[in-house]
């Protein structure tokens, strides 16, 4: 998922992801200047046959690992639904975030359990939800992430954010919206190299 102002950096991660066991890989990117748009073109790429579809963003920083690691959590999640594979540092709710990675990590829990989808970075969502995911989508104002969230939030479905990360965000490149931040917006704790995931869950803020 990506705009045309980042080219460069959409051929790059996609040359990565060639390393991977991916049976299709596309760039879908902006041309009406629309997220949403994107977004949704970035959805219907999906491979039919494939059980999980990720849709990663122009401003994502992976390793040659993520194949491996998104396997394991599909092998591992203790629920068919979304899993985000970035939490951030920086907003939003930055306080309980922070409160319940932090318990994750305590109790050595692969997986935080939520209503939302906060970040949009990297997004493995399940095939079989998709088309129904677009047309709940279609007419709705909010961002792109947002409103996949508002999906499963309708289907009474949760959203899981894996621990630790396994994408970060690549801060220094600039917004493409104007909206700039002046912390850094960073994974809370990223790990490039393979994890040992586990089907432990805990419960965050049911937001």
């Amino acid at each position: 998922m990506a705009h045309p102002k980042r080219k460069k950096q959409a051929e790059k991660l996609k040359q990565k992801l060639a390393k991977g066991g991916w049976t299709k890989l596309a760039i879908s990117y902006d041309q009406k200047n629309d997220e949403w748009s994107n977004g949704e073109n970035s959805l219907l790429s999906y491979d039919k046959d494939a059980d999980y579809h990720l849709v990663v963003q122009d401003d994502a920083i992976i390793s040659d690992n993520l194949y491996e690691n998104c396997v394991g959590l599909i092998q591992h999640t203790p629920y068919k639904t979304i899993i985000s594979l970035y939490t951030g540092t920086v907003r939003p709710f930055n306080r309980e975030v922070s409160t319940y990675v932090e318990r994750a990590r305590e109790k050595e829990a692969s997986f935080i359990k939520t209503k939302r989808v906060l970040w949009g970075v990297a997004l493995l969502i399940p095939v079989s939800d998709i088309e129904n995911i677009v047309r709940f989508c279609k007419g709705r104002s909010e961002l792109y992430d947002t409103r996949i969230g508002r999906y499963y939030q309708h289907m009474g479905k949760p959203t899981l954010l894996c621990n630790p990360s396994i994408v970060d965000h690549d801060y220094t490149l600039p917004s493409l919206t104007g909206h700039e931040v002046q912390e850094p917006r960073r994974a809370r704790y990223y790990e490039p190299e393979l994890v040992k995931w586990n089907s432990k869950t805990i419960l965050s803020f049911l937001i």
